[in-house]
């Protein structure tokens, strides 16, 4: 039962780096050991934390495209309206977002 709820979440960085690092040992360990099943086990666990917390990135980066854009045009259109006070908030905003997924952007 576990199994489907943790599918149906939303990826999460914290997770990801969690299970890529526990796998990174599992995988260390089982190298160092002779232990092949579980340096197997390691890999794939590591493997699945990567892609969970690139996952991750990915939804703060769209996430954040779409606040980025939204302001935008919020402070362009508080421009053409003079209502200095819109623009300077709406500016704030987009540059968090902007922030925000520079941060979070695909390498």
């Amino acid at each position: 039962m576990s199994d489907n709820n943790t599918q149906s979440t939303q990826p999460s960085k914290l997770n990801g780096n969690l299970n890529s690092v526990l796998g990174a040992a599992k995988e260390t360990i089982g190298d160092a050991i002779g232990v092949q099943s579980l340096s197997d086990t390691g890999a794939k666990q590591r493997a699945e934390g990567n892609r969970e917390y690139e996952a991750a990135k990915a939804q703060v980066y769209l996430d954040n495209a779409g606040t980025a854009a939204k302001t935008k045009v919020e402070g362009v259109v508080s421009n053409l309206v003079n209502d200095p006070e819109a623009k300077a908030e709406a500016d704030v905003k987009h540059n968090i977002a902007k922030s925000k997924m520079d941060a979070n952007a695909p390498q």
